[in-house]
């Protein structure tokens, strides 16, 4: 059976060369796991849906390929390993396997080699040749809420974004791709990049990327569903704002163009709909000079929207308008499809504290509902902090779903200091999509805004990471970290920190950037203490 497996396992990689990673192109197999973290309990699925009873094997070995066989080619696992094993399992009427087991608490798994696995089915009722193979996982527990340094970037970035090339179980993909950015800060961008690199989680590496089509900071991208990547406006050279889009395309590893969106947008926001077209909201219109012209900027804030369609590859502009001019604001898609739209900048005044040129943003506590079914927006309860606060609402807030569709919103900037003085602020509240109403919950141990909020990829949670404190005119990096159940805050391991090693440092970072792993850790890097950037990333396991 073992020599059966190899054999029928090679070919497949052999008859599909364009695969990046590893796998049979997506025919149906599949490999996921999640909390992979010392002293609790890891979940591993994979199978093949729709036929079962079945046998899936699992290929495990401690190295990762291509191993090249003299006949069969290349094997994405080190089949020559003493550790190389095949383990069969029998799946549900379904075609699944569903594991639930125990990661003991020895620090010495931490420092064991990796293992990197994958699942394969043969025989009746499995498409095209009769064999699927899914993609390589790596497996490597990890301490809980521990930053496992996994090198650095070649750049040091800000304003940058991190996409995940792996939609879900069923990608052959594994890979990240961190694009853009610039130095300066986070208000004054200079240097901005032209450049991307690619993160490969199986090697854990950052390897050079292809050039975009022109340099990008505070631009947006999102995965489609056909595994391209849409990168879509932004800043470019001398604050220009760009409304100009490519897709990044993994299997020819070049970006390609598409068409421009109807208006220049950076500070925007984007979402990948259910019927796999993409929303984009607000953004700035403008940011040249925007030190002494910081009110002018803010002031370009739109009320727009529009709709990226993959099949035409054109924009389409929502015929209504939001109900409030955006920027700095969050999307989170809900359970239903819909999409809640909250908060952001709305303009700019002049205030006479900040900066020195007297000048802070105004921001809004409105809320609206897109509705893919019918394209239309939909006023939603104004947020509860805005109200019981007599601020005007938050900015570069962040926003996640918790696992009863509640949306959770957290931290960001307002308009609360001296004279109106933008400064970060601490309030947190969930919006309900039933009754459509917020309300308070429990604030942040610290005030925070351009922080990285991420939904738990194992619990009803939020995970949120640094930020910048003070006010606009300061931008102080943050270390601290939490978890955030929707009731209250816990507080986490400091940014860059770990159990098993102590001499790491805590690292304050601001704008950082991150995305969820297909081993079921997270990827984050880059961002700025103040006006320091990073280049620096690490891997992170949560609790």
């Amino acid at each position: 059976m073992r020599l059966l497996m190899l054999s029928v396992a090679a070919v497949v990689l052999v008859l599909n060369p364009s695969v990046a990673q590893s796998g049979s192109g997506g025919q149906g197999a599949y490999f996921s796991i999640k909390n992979p973290v010392l002293g609790f309990d890891a979940k591993a699925d994979f199978g093949y849906p729709g036929i079962g009873p079945i046998t899936v094997f699992l290929s495990i070995s401690d190295g990762y390929g291509p191993t090249v066989h003299p006949v069969l080619g290349n094997v994405w696992l080190d089949l020559s390993s003493p550790a190389y094993q095949v383990i069969p399992y029998g799946s549900d009427a379904n075609g699944n396997v569903n594991l639930q087991f125990g990661v003991p608490y020895l620090p010495p798994l931490f420092t064991a080699p990796s293992l990197f696995v994958n699942a394969f089915i043969a025989g009746p009722g499995v498409s095209g040749p009769g064999w699927s193979l899914s993609k390589t996982v790596r497996y490597a527990p990890e301490m809980p809420d521990g930053y496992n340094p996994v090198g650095s970037m070649s750049e040091a970035r800000i304003l940058h974004t991190v996409t995940s090339m792996a939609a879900d179980s069923f990608s052959d993909e594994t890979r990240v791709l961190i694009a853009g950015g610039s130095l300066g800060t986070t208000t004054v961008p200079l240097a901005v990049k032209q450049t991307t690199e690619i993160y490969n989680p199986l090697k854990r590496t950052f390897e050079p990327g292809p050039l975009m089509g022109l340099s990008r900071c505070g631009h947006r991208a999102v995965l489609l569903q056909d595994g391209k990547i849409l990168v879509a406006g932004g800043s470019s050279i001398g604050g220009v704002v760009t409304s100009a889009c490519e897709l990044f395309d993994p299997q020819l590893n070049a970006f390609v163009p598409t068409n421009p969106m109807v208006s220049p947008r950076a500070g925007h926001a984007m979402t990948l709909l259910d019927d796999g077209r993409v929303l984009a909201s607000g953004g700035f219109f403008s940011w040249i000079n925007p030190g002494p012209n910081f009110a002018n900027v803010l002031n370009t804030a739109q009320d727009t929207a529009e709709v990226y369609d993959p099949a035409t590859g054109f924009w389409s502009p929502l015929s209504q308008v939001m109900g409030s001019k955006r920027a700095g604001h969050t999307q989170t898609l809900l359970r239903d499809g819909r999409v809640l739209i909250a908060g952001g900048v709305n303009g700019g005044q002049v205030t006479g504290t900040f900066p020195s040129t007297g000048q802070s943003p105004i921001y809004t506590g409105t809320a609206e509902v897109f509705d893919l079914a019918t394209n239309a927006l939909t006023a939603t309860g104004t947020m509860a902090g805005a109200v019981l606060s007599f601020s005007f609402g938050r900015g570069f807030h962040g926003a996640s779903l918790l696992a009863n569709g509640d949306v959770l919103v957290t931290g960001g900037t307002a308009a609360q200091g001296s004279n109106g003085a933008a400064v970060a602020i601490a309030t947190c509240e969930r919006w309900s999509p039933v009754s459509g109403a917020w309300t308070t919950v429990a604030p942040l141990p610290l005030e925070v805004g351009f922080h990285l909020q991420l939904e738990s990829n194992f619990n009803s949670e939020a995970i949120i990471l640094g930020g910048f404190v003070g006010d606009l005119s300061t931008l102080d990096g943050a270390a601290a970290a939490y978890r955030h159940n929707g009731v209250f805050p816990v507080p986490t391991r400091d940014i860059g920190t770990h159990e098993l090693l102590p001499a790491n440092p805590a690292v304050p970072l601001g704008e950082l950037k991150g995305c969820l792993l297909h081993n079921g850790t997270y990827l984050i890097c880059g961002g700025a203490d103040g006006f320091g950037i990073s280049s620096s990333a690490w891997v992170i396991a949560e609790l």
